[in-house]
């Protein structure tokens, strides 16, 4: 019996969490859309207003962007996650209609303007982003021009406030590793190939044939495969970048006969790398660390010796 006192409570708790988790899941995407005009594949503008600041994502030729003066492709995923959250709200999930709760939920000037318009500048959607609900997985929204406060799923100020420069789309290759099948790296005089075997394993190919460390043959390449940059240096041309005419880059071919080839620049004071890819006019900035792990010299992918005794160092 006193185990059973001591378990009643734990499952009651477990319940309760049950149910909260629940209807954070089930909550949005009902019958009774807030916004019954809008749809996400007829956006053409995301605006977001926040501390001041001013953020847009706009439709370029089919290609979300965030305009400016380098005007880069901004991130698929992130313009999708709002377009697709937008779509979900629905006035079934109301929870107030009273204005005088709009600072209790911070669904007045305190929080996230939003507005998306179509491609002939009508908007479709608009509504203020406010703080975190009670299950802390669901965010209060209240539709601009209107009383009614909703609560909808998902943490959404993370989703809507995100900054200028991190809207940019800073993938730069998008393989899966064994999409790989060659790479070529040049540092100054020195140049070497990695070849992947039949086998699946990676060896030196040229300039003459020899074994290497697998480890860093693989973390070289799946590096690689999904790279990623730390920021942006603008478009070419681009003076100070010195990525034309490099004595470092980095060539590959995939195994659906795909050819890239990376330039790597001058360094900044933060310790980036200019990067530029050879089917595109954006200069990327990468960290030198991982400038030195896509890059290493011969040496360094030689197998280790072994130690007197055959125990390697």
């Amino acid at each position: 019996m006193k185990r059973l006192r001591i378990l009643i409570p734990v499952l009651v708790v477990l319940a309760v969490l049950y149910l909260i988790v629940s209807l954070g899941e089930r909550r949005g995407g009902g019958p009774d859309p807030l916004f019954p005009e809008f749809s996400g594949d007829a956006a053409a503008g995301i605006y977001m207003y926040v501390d001041g600041r001013t953020v847009a994502l706009e439709k370029d030729s089919g290609v979300w962007i965030v305009p400016g003066e380098d005007s880069l492709a901004a991130d698929p995923a992130g313009v999708a996650a709002i377009l697709e959250k937008t779509a979900s709200f629905s006035r079934a999930d109301k929870v107030s209609s009273n204005p005088g709760k709009r600072s209790v939920f911070q669904v007045d000037s305190t929080g996230i303007l939003v507005s998306i318009v179509d491609d002939r500048g009508d908007t479709t959607a608009a509504f203020v982003v406010g703080k975190v609900g009670p299950d802390y997985q669901s965010s209060y929204v209240r539709a601009a021009g209107s009383d009614d406060v909703i609560l909808a799923s998902g943490y959404l100020r993370s989703m809507f406030d995100r900054g200028e420069r991190t809207w940019q789309d800073r993938l730069i290759f998008n393989f899966t590793p064994d999409d790989i099948s060659r790479v070529d790296i040049r540092r100054g005089r020195e140049e070497y190939t990695l070849s992947r075997t039949a086998g699946g394993e990676w060896m030196i190919a040229a300039p003459e044939t020899m074994a290497c460390r697998q480890n860093f043959a693989t973390r070289l390449v799946r590096m690689l495969a999904l790279l990623r940059c730390d920021g942006f240096a603008g478009r070419l041309p681009l003076p100070g970048a010195n990525v034309a005419g490099s004595d470092t880059t980095l060539w590959f071919a995939t195994s659906g006969g795909e050819e890239h080839r990376l330039f790597f620049g001058s360094e900044n004071d933060a310790g980036e790398v200019s990067l530029a890819k050879d089917d595109s006019d954006v200069v990327y900035l990468l960290a030198r660390v991982k400038v030195n792990q896509l890059t290493p010299s011969l040496s360094e992918m030689l197998p280790e010796e072994p130690a007197p005794g055959g125990v390697s160092e």
